[in-house]
């Protein structure tokens, strides 16, 4: 029920055909699966307060592992996946004092439960659920920890969102303690999203954007696909604006307008396919497109769910990325510019 529904991988096998940017995508996440098949699993290894990196290696590793599963059916990623999910799960905590580290790790082993359900073992379905139980949900109620309930910036975003996850994926088998989990998020996530009103401004900066509002789109995706409805996050004053302003962040330099905590460098935000879809408006993916179609562009562990957007809303609308493509050559004809 999280994000892609059974049978959905066959709309972006379909888009993968005739389109070079997004076999490109493709190939990139397969070739991190395969890379992963020889790498020992993770380790419980701080840095300073934070498992903050280890975290998002396995929200990365088993995005893409169960990812690839599902479009190819074959056993080694799946098994390779659940291997990381019950490394991760042995752990004796995802480290609450820091609890960016418990909303990633949670969201980690919360997409290989619900995609690889019925292939999982029985025991590895028990160790998964009861440490989202134990180790997700249960230090969220602890007043020692869940300051972000009441925060306004990516903390609230990324802590709640991997935590739905977690209660999403677990809906059927602990509705109660997920039904709670969503429904405190739902009270929670629009003090955070407070800051997009009246025009899209994230006053945290360009970099956090891309953290805070992928994590919210994250957020909102998974409603959609397991509950049919939103509750109205995505009508947020200024929210949808937000993706029109951070379009204009960047500029034909390849620099940012680095304000708050930001860096100058520019950076691919694949959640701007949801927007572009969302809106019917491919205009927006106008900086997405110089990335895909550059051969030096590299993804980081960050942005690895964040793929599953152009992959999956590419599928959704397959004149998106083409009707691009012609104002892109017209704009090039006459501007060289820009074509250079």
């Amino acid at each position: 029920r999280l994000l892609m529904k059974q049978g959905e991988e066959q709309q972006i096998r379909e888009s993968l055909k005739d389109n070079p940017e997004m076999q490109r995508v493709y190939k990139q996440i397969v070739g991190e699966a395969d890379r992963l098949l020889v790498c020992p699993t993770l380790t419980y290894k701080k840095e300073g307060r934070r498992l903050l990196a280890v975290s998002r290696e396995a929200l990365k590793r088993i995005f893409d592992l169960s990812f690839v599963y599902r479009m190819t059916g074959e056993d080694k990623y799946r098994l390779r996946a659940e291997q990381e999910m019950v490394s991760v799960c042995s752990f004796g905590d995802w480290n609450p004092s820091h609890f960016l580290d418990v909303g990633e790790m949670t969201m980690a082993v919360a997409i290989g439960y619900d995609w690889l359900f019925d292939k999982l073992s029985p025991e590895t379905r028990r160790v998964v659920r009861e440490s989202i139980l134990q180790k997700g949900f249960a230090p969220s109620n602890d007043k020692q920890y869940n300051w972000f309930l009441k925060a306004e910036n990516n903390w609230n975003q990324v802590c709640n969102t991997g935590l739905v996850y977690g209660a999403l994926a677990l809906l059927d088998s602990d509705s109660k303690e997920a039904a709670a989990v969503i429904e405190r998020a739902m009270s929670s996530v629009p003090l955070s999203m407070k800051v997009y009103a009246p025009d899209g401004n994230y006053p945290e900066g360009y970099n956090y954007w891309g953290y805070g509002t992928s994590f919210n789109v994250m957020l909102i995706a998974a409603l959609e696909s397991a509950l049919g409805s939103d509750g109205g996050l995505s009508a947020v004053e200024g929210f949808m604006s937000s993706a029109r302003f951070m379009q204009y962040m960047a500029g034909t330099t390849g620099l940012a307008f680095n304000f708050s905590d930001a860096r100058e460098t520019t950076q691919s935000f694949p959640a701007m396919f949801w927007y572009a879809s969302k809106l019917g408006d491919p205009s927006l993916l106008w900086n997405e497109k110089i990335f895909l179609t550059r051969e030096d562009t590299h993804f980081t562990a960050e942005d690895y769910l964040d793929l599953w957007f152009p992959l999956r809303y590419e599928g959704s609308d397959a004149s998106c990325l083409e009707n691009l493509d012609r104002t892109w050559k017209s704009a090039c004809s006459s501007d060289p510019y820009r074509m250079g």
